[in-house]
């Protein structure tokens, strides 16, 4: 095999590269680009990690944008957007796509938000260049997020001629005299326009094959091989150019991808980033810790996630858990408000049901310690997100959307005061594995209440579920339905034997044809009495 040396010499190399670190000097200060050219520089590895993890945060936004039943680019779509972002303060996100109406705006865009931006893009290929499933996901929400920064920006500056000319999108302008001419086929062969918002509307023409997803979806004119695209659809022309682009970069970056990973610090940070979680870190305890042992029970029925409710049932059910479901729930109830000595008085109870004292002290103390840094190298533990929990589902941990069978899952459900129609929506959650949105949807049917942003963690479940139920204690709660919360809280049907007969005998609950519980009105006042 012959190798050919470059014809270019020392000295072109070096103008080449001082040309290139120029242009990306240049187009990192730019409001709106298409990432052709990478950033120079130097970061620092915290740096390299925060930012990746900032865009990742981004991207995901969009994802759940698209199932909360939005029409993609409407209003409403964006605004969800836009308030996400300011919730889980991304504000350099937030100002790179806010719309803004007056040309102040456009001049606050910061040199820090632009470089972010940057910077975060090309890291993010890295990452998600390793697979088509990687790439089709991390295509799909760049896009998303590319076009409706466009259209921020005409808000913002109207006159984008020369970063679409720079880009290779010629437009014509649509003139008057033709737009007239031409407004019986424009109104019918245009999708959301009328003769009354003919005039209110600037139209340009270009090729129809720049415009195949406007002609797919048969919302333009066509005329001698001319699309005419009014210009609020122009995002979906530079959309597809960027699409295209971003196509080809993300196989590049993947032929590239053994030479990065020679670094290991690189690799490490790089491998499974898909996976990170991104959300609030549940290291530390509640608020306040007056989660007691005593609690814990009526807790786990009315604000435990599934998934926790379901362990804390297996262990008041067998005085025992594996090390994954100890670790999985132990660290729950640690960013619940449990203190390090309601944690050992918990377990110890439990356990020592099944076992002596002395068993419990040598081979579980440690294991509790440990989790709230009192033992080993001393660092507090964070409670695992959604994320970690869908990975594992070994012995008596893991999801319920994920891990369980359809069977298993619908006893589950039942048990829990869920009905067959709300079943079968989780179900089809389940099946198209979505089990965070299965258990986003568990979260609404059990509080009657559109749960607001995405579920990630089940320690969000439980506090989210607190604050729809008025109060921290579950004692305190007032102004509550008290019907429902009992319909979430008893098994499906009662059980003629075990533990559930026994907490169930003297309910005075009558059980329907449907498996529905009708409480009567003693257990009510009883109910409520108690508090």
């Amino acid at each position: 095999m012959e190798f050919k040396q470059s014809p270019w010499s020392a000295e072109q190399r070096r103008q080449s590269m001082r040309a290139r670190a120029k242009d990306a000097e240049s187009a990192k200060d730019q409001p709106l680009q298409m990432y052709l050219v990478p950033p120079t520089g130097d970061v620092t590895l915290e740096e390299f990690d925060a930012l990746a993890a900032e865009r990742l945060q981004v991207l995901r936004t969009f994802e759940r944008a698209g199932h909360v039943g939005k029409q993609k680019f409407s209003v409403e779509w964006e605004e969800f957007i836009l308030s996400d972002l300011k919730r889980q303060k991304l504000n350099a996100y937030y100002q790179l796509l806010s719309r803004r109406g007056d040309s102040s705006a456009a001049a606050v865009l910061s040199a820090e938000a632009l470089r972010r931006d940057h910077i975060s893009h090309f890291i993010l290929r890295l990452a998600y260049c390793r697979t088509e499933e990687l790439r089709a996901w991390f295509i799909q929400h760049e896009v998303e997020m590319f076009r409706l920064r466009f259209q921020s920006q005409r808000t913002m500056d109207p006159d984008v001629g020369k970063f679409l000319a720079d880009n290779g999108i010629h437009l014509n302008e649509v003139e008057a005299a033709e737009r007239d001419r031409l407004r019986e086929p424009l109104v019918n062969g245009t999708a959301r326009v009328t003769a009354d918002t003919l005039e209110l509307t600037q139209w340009y023409t270009v090729p129809f094959v720049e415009a195949l997803d406007l002609v797919r979806g048969r919302r333009v004119f066509l005329r001698a091989g001319m699309a005419y695209i009014p210009a609020r659809d122009l995002g979906s022309i530079v959309a597809a150019k960027f699409r295209a682009h971003l196509q080809h970069a993300l196989a590049m970056s993947r032929r590239l991808l053994p030479e990065v990973e020679e670094d290991s610090r690189l690799k490490s940070m790089l491998n499974d980033f898909d996976k990170r979680y991104t959300g609030r870190d549940y290291s530390a305890k509640g608020d306040d810790n007056t989660v007691t042992p005593e609690m814990i029970d009526d807790l786990s029925r009315q604000s435990f996630p599934p998934c926790m409710r379901e362990l804390h049932e297996r262990l008041r059910a067998n005085h025992k858990l594996f090390h994954g479901g100890r670790q999985q729930y132990g660290l729950f109830l640690k960013a619940v408000g449990m203190s390090l000595d309601n944690a050992i008085i918990f377990w110890r109870e439990e356990f020592t049901k099944v076992m002596d004292n002395d068993k419990f002290h040598k081979q579980y103390l440690y294991n509790i310690r440990h989790n709230y840094g009192q033992e080993g190298k001393r660092a507090s533990y964070s409670a695992m997100p959604c994320s970690k929990i869908l990975m594992s589902g070994s012995n008596d941990s893991g999801c319920p959307f994920k891990h369980y069978d359809r069977d298993h899952l619908g006893k589950m459900l039942s048990a829990h005061g869920i009905d067959k129609t709300g079943s079968s929506e989780i179900f089809e959650l389940t099946e198209r594995s979505q089990p965070q949105l299965a258990c986003q949807k568990y979260w609404e049917l059990v509080h009657r209440t559109p749960f607001e942003g995405a579920m990630q963690h089940p320690n969000q479940y439980y506090e989210e579920s607190r604050k729809t139920f008025g109060g921290h204690r579950a004692k305190t709660d007032r102004g509550l339905d008290r019907s429902h919360v009992i319909r979430a809280s008893l098994p499906a049907k009662p059980s003629p034997s075990g533990a559930a007969a026994a907490n169930t005998s003297a309910t005075q609950a009558v059980w329907d044809e449907d498996g529905d519980v009708e409480m009567s009105e003693d257990l009510l006042q009883s109910l409520e009495a108690t508090g």
